[in-house]
């Protein structure tokens, strides 16, 4: 059920993430380059946040 559950959260994320990246870059008042920038920071940010949740979850096991 572990797996299952695991998988799913994967999948809902990668496309929640890609739906999120192309709203970015395509909403940008600067062009695409500008979206294209601003895209890459906000998916840093993200990518580093989850990085620092699950370092502080494995933590309390």
């Amino acid at each position: 059920m572990g797996s299952g559950a695991q998988q799913t959260f994967r999948y809902i994320g990668s496309c929640a993430g890609v739906a999120l990246t192309i709203a970015i870059v395509t909403s940008s008042s600067g062009g695409v380059a500008r979206g294209t920038d601003i895209a890459m920071v906000v998916s840093a940010v993200l990518a580093l946040v989850a990085a620092v949740s699950v370092m502080s979850l494995r933590g309390r096991h």
